[in-house]
């Protein structure tokens, strides 16, 4: 099987708007070549189908509470009537792949009656309906180690793809200008219970010479809780930016001097295994600090620091003149990865290991 003129029906956890994740590039680069179709998890602003980026999103369809809480086979009759209003807003009512990101509803991938099922798990937690999905489904990929071992306790197909890069610049659009202010930059959800405020604090009370910049929503709601929040917002060499939309990001990291990700992992663990802005960073060939993350453990692609206690040490280290991370050589080694890693290049991947499947399935 060719992913090439493939009717694909993707099913979401995350809606279709501004913050593009992993489920949202694989709809637009997999719409490059078939009709790819992209379920919205919820009712939402939305009050019909639209279309974006050559994906039709599909919002207007019939939803029944309270599924996943039922015994199997009546929650299996329901996500039948489910099905069967997604699949009238498809042209031709059949699709060749059902590809899922999400646990927590249509867990029966069988119901739709495609050529091809995957089941697709980004997020540690997301472990709704695990058993069932990963039950359903003709294949099971995910990004992270721990949830392959998992998925391999209901599934003997399951394969690790790492996450995808949206874009990376060439070696020679990167330049690495001496400014008289050093600034780095965060780009992603600040709103997340993972970020650690406490060590953001630190490296920008510590370094008062250095700018930090951060980009994604942010509402107080969120961190009021948070007496480390409230102190970063008292510093004047931190800087919150707002929203951005998807194709300015790569702009915004060209300018930075470095990247950041500053997570509680020690407290959320392997939810934070492999955070997807990384290879979003490593696109950008700019140097990355970063709390430890567990799939970059052995590529020493990231300067990762463990807590607290060795931050200070750490950030000084990596940002000093003779610093390993800012060589050219270093560079190149972050853009490999990246170009090795792309959307397009996982669709590649993605599609060798169908076929493998299909062979085995039908053995």
């Amino acid at each position: 099987m060719k992913l090439v003129d493939k009717k694909i029906l993707i099913i979401s956890p995350d809606d279709w708007g501004f913050l593009s994740l992993s489920k949202h590039y694989y709809a637009k680069e997999l719409a490059k070549n078939n009709d790819v179709y992209f379920l919205n998890p919820k009712e939402n602003e939305y009050k019909s189908d639209f279309e974006s980026s050559n994906v039709t999103v599909i919002t207007d369809y019939r939803t029944i509470p309270g599924i996943s809480k039922l015994p199997l086979k009546f929650a299996n009759s329901l996500m039948k009537l489910e099905v069967s209003s997604i699949l009238k807003r498809i042209d031709g009512h059949e699709i060749d792949i059902v590809w899922s990101f999400d646990t927590s509803r249509l867990f029966n991938l069988k119901l739709f009656t495609a050529k091809f099922s995957i089941s697709h798990i980004v997020d540690y937690t997301e472990n709704f309906n695990f058993e069932s999905l990963n039950l359903s489904a003709d294949l099971c990929l995910s990004v992270v180690e721990c949830v392959c071992d998992r998925m391999k306790l209901y599934n003997r197909n399951v394969f690790k793809i790492d996450h995808g890069c949206s874009s990376i610049v060439t070696a020679d659009e990167i330049e690495f200008e001496i400014k008289e202010r050093s600034h780095g930059v965060y780009v992603g959800n600040l709103n997340i219970k993972y970020i650690d405020w406490e060590a953001i604090f630190m490296l920008a009370y510590e370094r008062s010479d250095i700018d930090f910049y951060f980009y994604g929503p942010l509402d107080e709601k969120y961190h009021l809780e948070n007496v480390y929040y409230y102190k970063v917002l008292e510093l004047n060499n931190v800087i919150f930016k707002g929203v951005i939309p998807s194709d300015e990001v790569k702009e915004v990291l060209a300018k930075a001097s470095f990247c950041l990700v500053c997570y509680l992992y020690k407290e959320f663990g392997r939810q934070l295994d492999n955070s997807h802005k990384i290879m979003q960073y490593l696109g950008s060939g700019k140097p990355i600090f970063s709390s430890y993350t567990y799939e970059y453990r052995n590529k020493n692609l990231l300067c990762m620091y463990n807590d607290t206690t060795d931050l200070i040490t750490k950030f000084n280290r990596f940002i000093s003149d003779d610093s390993d991370y800012f060589k050219e050589t270093r560079v190149s080694e972050r853009l490999k990865y990246a170009s090795e890693n792309t959307y397009a290049m996982q669709i590649v991947k993605i599609e060798s290991i169908i076929n493998s499947t299909i062979n085995k399935l039908e053995d």
